[in-house]
């Protein structure tokens, strides 16, 4: 996929991410510290600073009208100090939808999403074996700016975090169950 033709955004989304990337580029470069250690934090969806990491999703082929959806996800990352042991850590998803009609005719659709938002209890420290852990409650709000891009529903669940950080390589899994 290209998101840049020529020197115009082909897409409002395009413009965005590219945005993002040189900001980040720019705060990286300014960081205290190395930016291994950074790359490293950035890495741990729980670590304690703020971040806000951003993708694209990009769907093609969508129904007979073949259709595209572009989504753009603005992931923050809050933690707050409970005491010197543990942090309480927000990550809210806010998913930014473009969605053409899947069938020939209809409408494209633009807004906002479902929001999903989790609360991490998490220690401070990583455990004897290096391992990093968070558990806490994920809701489901629906928030969504038109019917199309949401289900209109209110949803709550555990959510779990682990993970490992080793030799420049992050390995884990995030899971929640949502009803």
């Amino acid at each position: 996929m290209t998101l840049l033709q020529g020197t115009r955004p082909s897409h409002p989304v395009a413009a965005v991410v590219g945005l993002w990337l040189i900001a980040g580029s720019a705060v990286a470069q300014q960081a205290d510290g190395s930016g291994a250690d950074l790359a490293v934090q950035l890495a741990n969806p729980v670590a304690s600073m703020i971040s806000v990491p951003m993708k694209v999703n990009w769907d093609t082929g969508i129904g007979p009208a073949d259709a595209n959806r572009t989504t753009l996800v603005v992931q923050p990352v809050i933690p707050f100090s409970l005491n010197d042991e543990w942090n309480l850590i927000t990550r809210t998803i806010v998913p930014f939808i473009r969605a053409e009609s899947p069938v020939a005719g209809g409408p494209t659709e633009s807004g906002l999403g479902d929001t999903t938002q989790s609360f991490f209890f998490s220690p401070k420290a990583p455990t004897a074996g290096g391992w990093i852990w968070a558990v806490g409650p994920v809701g489901f709000y629906p928030t969504a700016s038109n019917s199309a891009l949401g289900r209109k529903k209110w949803g709550l669940g555990p959510s779990v975090l682990l993970l490992s950080q080793a030799n420049g390589w992050t390995y884990g899994a995030l899971a929640n169950h949502i009803w």
